[in-house]
């Protein structure tokens, strides 16, 4: 096929550039079909049982951004184990203890250096089942096209729904080892 007003590549990609709409660049595809909308995720505990106890982050709920999720392992994380100042990890066959980046700063001076401790909580779970309780906890955490971005990691109030799960990850109980406090 030849045009009158030349040959070759040049002169298409001239006739690809008067047919496109002044916006758009040629070779690029549009964002809206090309971009994957990215949502933020959320961990969601609460130790308390009773409407009373919804008043602080040591029973009342939490929620953490996922990417706070620091790591996890099998046991219970004692901090100061029988007043001697150490930290300690005990087995348990029933536990695994999570590991978050604080949502309150709490350093108030250059001496302190709480900045870096993480704040922890404890999982219970089935016997041996911790395996099962940190792939349900991903498979969560990498959803679904159904997924509404809210995982439960524990919620001990006893007047919810029946609708409302009292875990999606499968844990049965939570305790709250350390939450940092936010500084004055």
């Amino acid at each position: 096929m030849s045009f009158p007003w030349g040959k070759g590549k040049h002169t298409i990609f001239l006739i690809f550039l008067l047919v496109l709409p002044p916006t758009q660049e040629p070779n690029t595809k549009s964002k809206l079909l090309t971009k994957k909308n990215k949502t933020m995720k959320l961990l969601y505990f609460r130790v308390g049982t009773a409407t009373a106890t919804e008043d602080d982050e040591a029973t009342g709920s939490n929620v953490y951004p996922v990417e706070n999720f620091m790591g996890a392992f099998s046991g219970t994380y004692v901090l100061n184990s029988g007043g001697s100042g150490d930290d300690v990890i005990d087995d348990d066959d029933d536990a695994i203890t999570v590991f978050l980046k604080p949502i309150r700063k709490t350093q108030t001076d250059e001496g302190q250096v709480n900045d870096a401790d993480p704040d922890i909580i404890i999982l219970a779970c089935a016997q041996y089942g911790q395996k099962a309780l940190i792939r349900k906890l991903l498979s969560k955490v990498n959803g679904g096209p159904h997924d509404d971005n809210f995982i439960t990691l524990f919620d001990g109030y006893v007047d919810k729904p029946a609708s409302a799960p009292t875990s999606d990850v499968g844990a049965t109980g939570l305790t709250i080892v350390a939450a940092q406090v936010a500084a004055d």
